[in-house]
């Protein structure tokens, strides 16, 4: 009997998606207090609920972008 190629989708096998955005860095378990934190990699802000982590990573994306000079040849 062939084995099953374990590189093969499976719905039983699928992960659970971690919100993470690629600016940001997640820590779980990082303290007594709070299960999560995420700190962001632009600003280095430390934010302690995935609503803030949300609202910041918007922000914090457009700020830069603004600041962001033209370079035109």
């Amino acid at each position: 009997m062939p084995k099953k190629n374990p590189f093969v989708n499976c719905k039983s096998r699928k992960r659970k998606r971690l919100f993470c955005p690629s600016t940001m860095v997640r820590y779980d378990n990082a303290s007594y207090a709070y299960n999560t934190l995420w700190v962001c990699k632009i600003c280095l802000k430390c934010l302690l609920s995935r609503e803030a982590a949300e609202g910041h990573v918007i922000n914090c994306n457009t700020q830069t972008k603004q600041k962001k000079p033209n370079y035109k040849k």
